[in-house]
């Protein structure tokens, strides 16, 4: 690994804690001056796009830093772990709202292997990038029979983007995609 990449990894968790701790901060705030303006007024309206605003960047913060962290299994709900990808993934694919997320409210406690998942997500995202402007990128998370879930992906990843999977776990056709097995 080059130094770059090893210093990255080094401060991969210190600067996501230093961003979340930054952007709860700053939206907290924001959440406490929304309670003082009016969202009718030309500053509440102005606030309420610094609220989204701030949101949208702590999504894609959290993803990228993600990506940045050393390999390692975690147990978390899968659900919220798509969930958290999401804006990094809109953002590899090139158009907000081209990622769709089914998944059950909850849901199960995986052991996910992150951030190798996160890499084979934003594979598929770019490789989703030349489909049609109306198509969208589906991640459907379903359990699975024994325990843990499959993560239908639509269309099915292919190329390199299938190998990264591929090297995640058990992978089994779905429909007209690819589903793999997460723990």
């Amino acid at each position: 690994m080059s130094e770059a990449g090893e210093a990255m990894l080094a401060l991969g968790r210190p600067v996501a804690h230093a961003m979340n701790n930054a952007m709860m901060v700053l939206l907290m705030n924001l959440e406490a001056l929304a309670r003082d303006l009016p969202p009718e007024t030309p500053g509440g309206r102005r606030l309420e796009r610094a609220m989204l605003g701030a949101q949208q960047m702590r999504g894609l913060m959290g993803g990228l830093l993600a990506l940045a962290r050393a390999p390692e299994i975690r147990e978390e709900a899968g659900a919220k772990a798509l969930a958290e990808m999401r804006p990094l993934l809109e953002l590899a694919m090139g158009r907000a709202g081209g990622v769709a997320i089914e998944a059950p409210r909850g849901g199960a406690i995986l052991r996910l292997a992150r951030p190798a998942l996160d890499l084979a997500l934003v594979g598929l995202a770019r490789q989703a990038a030349g489909l049609p402007k109306e198509a969208r990128l589906t991640l459907s998370l379903a359990p699975a029979e024994g325990g843990g879930a499959w993560l239908a992906m639509h269309p099915a990843p292919e190329g390199e983007a299938r190998a990264a999977f591929e090297a995640l776990g058990e992978m089994r056709a779905e429909g007209d995609g690819l589903a793999l097995r997460l723990g």
